[in-house]
């Protein structure tokens, strides 16, 4: 005798959602994460050039005393 298929559970509308928010914001701290250790630390005191992200540099950049101004050129 076959035993009958039973069929996975459907998510709601609202679980899907959710599943998928979740997912992106995963996704969004693991490339800003990514990005923070790949940039260059740079000092307290380095300036910025003109056309760069106008966030504050602890965003992308670890800021250390120990390392060397980067030319902003």
């Amino acid at each position: 005798m076959k035993k009958a298929m039973t069929a996975s559970p459907v998510r709601s509308a609202g679980g899907r959602a959710l599943l998928w928010i979740a997912a992106s914001l995963v996704a969004a701290v693991i490339l800003v994460l990514a990005v923070h250790v790949m940039i260059r630390p740079v000092t307290p005191a380095q300036q910025a050039p003109i056309d760069h992200f106008g966030g504050p540099c602890g965003l992308c950049h670890f800021i250390s005393e120990g390392v060397d101004d980067v030319s902003v050129e």
